[in-house]
């Protein structure tokens, strides 16, 4: 299904509101149960380092247990089936699967530096100033950008020119110096795949609402430039004139506000920082629905896909929602929910719920 089918469906409408953007609303009554979307458009997926062995690259099914015996062995990926590795094969392709495999290389080579306490890190880049809780703001983060803008001219040079100059390669060397962090590198990378790779899954990850200021902390800005600088000295050639700075933070931006956490609850699939949460995927169409503190929608992940379907009845004109809060808003109080809704995604939450709790 594309996004131009979502826009077309029978069951709904896609309006814009005057102070929650894009709103999805009912053009007829529907009862309970009525299942109104699958989104199967899966664009950038991450699976976090430390649950890859026992998460399917694929499929997502979850082998607490033990590792799962099928990989594909050079790009540190792992199967429940042989069915879900060639799938996965053929959906990543070869280009894609060679830039995993030198990106997995790299960070196999410097487990060392990767692994030193993160704190000792926090202490030199920050020395006595206070703790790293703050957010970056839009100058903060577009001087930064800038910068490593300048340095992936520097890194590009230094492999594409005959005889680049000490400095181009001086940015080089720098650059493969620096310890990576494989779940930023990986987001950035499978960004810059979904763009070479998948243009018309791309110009809809493009299209979602963006937000200025994606980061909570620093060096979460740090490391994802960091990783795009990585990405410049590492990537097959083919790829470089595709690795722009302005693909990462559009990828960056977006994931901040659409993305679908991948976790052991199936059916919550909120992008939130609990243990259970194995990774988190970009499926721009399901990015649509708003959030409700008492929503009338009901989601579900079977594998790839995401479900959604009407929780109760649903009168003609009605807005339709998710939560965003994977199934705690029914136990959290007014202050408490908005506070994580302003966090994570920005807004100071009037829904229905929230106004008559106030």
């Amino acid at each position: 299904m594309t996004e131009q089918n979502f826009y077309e469906n029978v069951l709904f409408i896609v309006k814009q509101t005057p102070n929650a953007g894009r709103a999805v609303f009912a053009r007829q009554d529907i009862e309970a149960g009525t299942v109104l979307w699958s989104s199967t458009d899966l664009g950038p997926s991450v699976i976090f380092r430390r649950y890859r062995k026992i998460t399917c690259a694929q499929c997502f099914k979850h082998n607490e247990e033990r590792s799962w015996k099928i990989r594909h062995k050079t790009s540190g990926t792992y199967f429940c089936s042989e069915d879900c590795k060639d799938d996965w094969l053929m959906w990543t392709g070869p280009l894609a699967i060679s830039a995993y495999e030198i990106v997995e290389e790299f960070v196999k080579i410097n487990r060392k530096r990767r692994d030193s306490p993160r704190k000792e890190e926090e202490e030199e880049e920050g020395g006595d100033n206070e703790p790293d809780t703050v957010p970056p703001d839009v100058e903060i983060i577009s001087e930064a950008w800038s910068y490593a803008k300048k340095r992936g001219e520097l890194i590009i040079a230094a492999r594409t020119q005959e005889q680049p100059s000490k400095l181009q390669v001086k940015a080089l060397r720098n650059a493969l110096a620096t310890a990576p962090r494989p779940d930023s590198l990986i987001q950035c990378l499978l960004g810059l795949l979904c763009a070479a790779t998948k243009p018309e899954l791309w110009s809809t990850v493009k299209n979602l609402y963006t937000t200025e200021t994606p980061y909570q902390r620093l060096l979460d800005l740090q490391e994802d430039i960091a990783s795009y600088l990585h990405l410049l000295a590492l990537l097959p050639q083919q790829l470089l004139p595709l690795a722009t700075s302005k693909i990462i933070r559009t990828l960056l931006s977006a994931s901040a506000s659409n993305s679908f956490s991948i976790r052991l609850d199936e059916k919550s699939g909120s992008l939130t920082t609990s243990d259970d949460t194995l990774g988190w995927g970009l499926w721009p169409s399901a990015a649509a629905w708003n959030h409700s503190c008492d929503p009338n929608l009901l989601k579900r992940r079977e594998g790839r896909v995401w479900v959604f379907s009407a929780e109760r009845d649903i009168k003609r004109g009605e807005e339709m929602c998710i939560t965003y809060l994977g199934g705690d808003e029914k136990k959290l109080r007014l202050n408490e929910r908005r506070a994580i809704l302003l966090g994570r995604w920005g807004f100071d939450c009037m829904c229905s719920r929230c106004r008559e709790d106030e």
